[in-house]
């Protein structure tokens, strides 16, 4: 009988023990599947992403670090439109005295960035044009005109600018050199940190300082940093304006520091007072027989002398 009494008393041990231990398993279960469940809600890919704010996105490669959607919010904030025109109030400075004029500012994309110098807005004395082959500059007063490569002008080719990188620096656009456009594949390319989005490429490094809002507030070009070679390129951006549905800078401030400039750089500072998407204008200008030709470095002489 004791026998019985004992084995009933450890059968029920070993049920109560049983059902304990199961009490457990599903009490862990249940906290598992939660933990599940946050780290699939913490891993949803978010659109809204903040600067700092890692993401399912983000790629990782040695040291670059590439936050995918927020560099397609920094990309994709470049205005649609196709042209932009303006007048402005431009100021020079490193051309042997500092100039401030009254001007035109015309671009279109893919074609023209064109810069017009027009004192007091009553008759037009210089223009500097950019286009995708060449580099047009028409001293009106002297009747002296400079069409050349970007090659033969020495503060372009110092920096290994094209018309595609400077329609993207007067257009506040993050770019790639030698990309029309670019694909997430591209964007990958870059780095950020903060605000700064970053890329090399051989011995040219582009930086863009971007806000809150994932707009491009300056952007920089260097050319062999360190060496006695170095030279720069740097735009910086205020003043944004609606443009449709995105935001255009009404002020644009460009320095060139390069020794291609006896004074080793020259700023413009570009106002606009009054900005269109105009398409009524002619995007090609034609030199008259009676000018003549000069070399860059002549044309920037008699600028300053204005």
């Amino acid at each position: 009988m004791k026998k019985i009494l004992l084995a009933t008393a450890l059968l029920s041990v070993s049920i109560a023990s049983q059902a304990q231990l199961n009490d457990i398993i599903n009490s862990l279960s249940g906290k598992i599947d939660g933990l599940k469940a946050a780290i699939a809600q913490s891993l949803v890919s978010v659109d809204t992403i903040a600067v700092d704010t890692v993401s399912v996105d983000t790629v990782a490669t040695d040291t670059v670090v590439v936050v995918l959607p927020y560099l397609r919010k920094v990309y994709d904030n470049a205005v649609y439109a196709k042209n932009v025109n303006s007048k402005i109030s431009l100021g020079i400075k490193g051309v042997g005295k500092d100039l401030t004029l009254d001007g035109k500012l015309q671009m279109r994309k893919g074609q023209v960035i064109r810069i017009t110098i027009v004192p007091f807005g009553l008759m037009e004395v210089a223009r500097l044009e950019f286009t995708p082959t060449y580099v047009l500059l028409i001293d009106r007063m002297h009747k002296e005109y400079v069409k050349a490569s970007y090659d033969d002008v020495a503060f372009l080719r110092t920096e290994g600018l094209t018309f595609y990188t400077l329609q993207s620096l007067f257009w506040n656009e993050l770019f790639q050199p030698g990309k029309a456009k670019l694909s997430d594949s591209d964007l990958r390319r870059y780095s950020l940190q903060g605000g700064t989005v970053s890329f090399k490429q051989d011995k040219m490094l582009f930086t863009w300082q971007t806000n809150q809002n994932a707009l491009i507030t300056s952007t920089n070009i260097s050319y062999g940093a360190g060496t006695k070679d170095a030279s720069s390129v740097s735009v910086s951006y205020g003043d944004f304006t609606p443009m449709g549905v995105k935001q255009f800078p009404k002020s644009e401030h460009i320095t060139f520091n390069t020794k291609a400039f006896s004074s080793g750089s020259m700023s413009l500072n570009i106002d606009m007072r009054s900005i269109s998407t105009d398409a009524d204008w002619e995007p090609t200008t034609n030199v008259s027989g009676s000018y003549k030709q000069v070399t860059a470095e002549e044309f920037f002489s008699r600028l300053g002398k204005l």
